[in-house]
């Protein structure tokens, strides 16, 4: 007797890590907004993210700048190949659609 195919249900978003659930609630809010890698610079609060002062004063600026940015993009990637996010025709980063 062969056991049932297994079904892969995807986590809610309330499921994620924090890390990850700040990068869904940013895209969310500012969809299209930031690369990867800019994503990933704007969340650690990089000062070499070229960012106009509307969004060093965003309140989500830096919220993750006790992680490296190469660990917040191992998260942005790993949220893209899950399905969470997307990427727009310019490479720029969006929120996939809800289940």
């Amino acid at each position: 007797m062969s056991s049932p195919p297994s079904v892969f249900r995807r986590p809610a978003v309330s499921e994620l890590t924090s890390v990850q659930q700040a990068i869904v609630a940013l895209v969310t809010a500012e969809p299209g907004r930031f690369n990867r890698s800019s994503l990933a610079k704007f969340l650690v609060g990089s000062r070499s993210a070229r960012l106009s002062a509307e969004l060093v004063e965003h309140p989500q600026y830096g919220c993750l700048k006790g992680y490296g940015r190469k660990a917040v993009t191992f998260h942005i990637d790993v949220l893209l190949q899950q399905g969470y996010l997307g990427l727009d025709a310019g490479g720029r980063v969006v929120a996939a659609a809800a289940d």
